[in-house]
């Protein structure tokens, strides 16, 4: 999910899966790696899928999800692509902390203990026992959120804020319990681009979870998000 600008506002995990098949994309994504030699250590790949049957709509609950895209008359008498998913990055790497934190609260891997341990190259066995996910799969529904930092142009670009997340849970401390982790990244006296100069800077994040479900993880967010407040000067 995206800003205005084009910066992400969101990580969602377990996300909707789209019409195509998830055993093709496993299929497509283990054979780019067997065919580039690799044997063994933590791998980044990351893919797109092209002519998705799904698109991020506003609900009638506010909340921005994916949903069944909209076809118009003409579209489904000519008939619609397919869903194709595609690679467009591989590399001998952990994910950054964007997906390395809230996978492991999510599925149970810690992806850069793992490429440590792969390092020393010994310990196999243990190496095999913490590559496992939860058994039953993911223990809840998850969004990163980031709080991108959006101000007036009038301002100069100077952070005026303490931290911004401790700030949020003194005054709406309810929200503490569905949040696993959180982090302010500037400083009070920081300069920060606007984002009109096209760098994208994020003031925080919060790693949001449900129990209960995708729906009031989403809903969770978006209140996070709303609730957060910060000042430049």
């Amino acid at each position: 999910m995206a800003m205005k600008r084009g910066a992400d506002i969101c990580l969602e995990l377990s996300n909707k899966a789209d019409t195509v098949n998830p055993l093709i994309i496993n299929l497509l994504y283990n054979h780019c790696l067997l065919t580039s030699s690799f044997t063994d250590g933590v791998m980044h790949l990351e893919g797109r899928m092209e002519n998705s049957s799904l698109e991020y709509r506003v609900g009638s609950n506010g909340v921005t999800d994916l949903y069944e895209k909209i076809i118009d008359s003409l579209a489904s008498t000519q008939g619609c692509p397919s869903p194709t998913p595609w690679l467009i990055e591989i590399n001998p790497r952990p994910p950054g902390m964007k997906g390395i934190q809230i996978i492991e609260s999510t599925y149970g891997i810690d992806y850069w203990g793992l490429d440590m341990l792969l390092a020393l190259g010994q310990d196999k066995e243990r190496i095999r026992a913490l590559s496992q996910p939860f058994k039953n799969g993911p223990q809840y529904a998850s969004v990163m959120v980031f709080i991108p930092a959006d101000y007036p142009v009038e301002c100069h670009e100077i952070f005026d804020s303490d931290d911004i997340c401790d700030e949020l849970f003194v005054r709406r401390p309810e929200l503490r319990q569905n949040v696993s982790r959180s982090g302010c990244l500037a400083k009070r006296g920081q300069k920060i681009p606007h984002p009109n100069s096209g760098i994208h800077s994020f003031l925080a994040y919060f790693n949001v979870f449900s129990r209960l479900g995708r729906k009031e993880a989403l809903q969770l967010a978006t209140l996070v998000r709303e609730e957060v407040r910060f000042k430049f000067r």
